[in-house]
């Protein structure tokens, strides 16, 4: 939020996009800040919801799919996305991978 309002992005022509949204809150917060400071903004979230699908490995060597998983047992990612951002009126979701997505002008 403080890039945000540091570089006055909302004075900016376009939308905002997360990419990589995961499990958190992240994308509800910004959905919420920008419908108090700029209701005519959309916020596009990017996301391909597979735990299994990044191989690469962290600084540890370990997998970061084998950390998802781990962390996530059986929770469906997706469903938990949803149920958090429900609310957000100014959301557009793309399931996708990031590399492939093409976000509407």
């Amino acid at each position: 939020m403080d890039f945000i309002n540091r570089n006055n992005v909302f004075a900016l022509e376009g939308d905002l996009v997360e990419i990589g949204t995961f499990l958190r809150d992240s994308a509800y917060k910004l959905s919420k800040y920008i419908e108090k400071r700029a209701s005519n903004k959309k916020l596009y979230v990017v996301d391909i919801f597979n735990p299994g699908f990044d191989v690469t490995r962290n600084l540890f060597g370990l997998r970061i799919a084998d950390i998802y998983f781990k962390y996530l047992k059986t929770l469906e990612q997706e469903a938990i996305f949803k149920g958090i951002t429900k609310s957000c009126k100014n959301i557009a979701f793309l399931k996708d991978d990031s590399k492939k997505i093409i976000i509407p002008s």
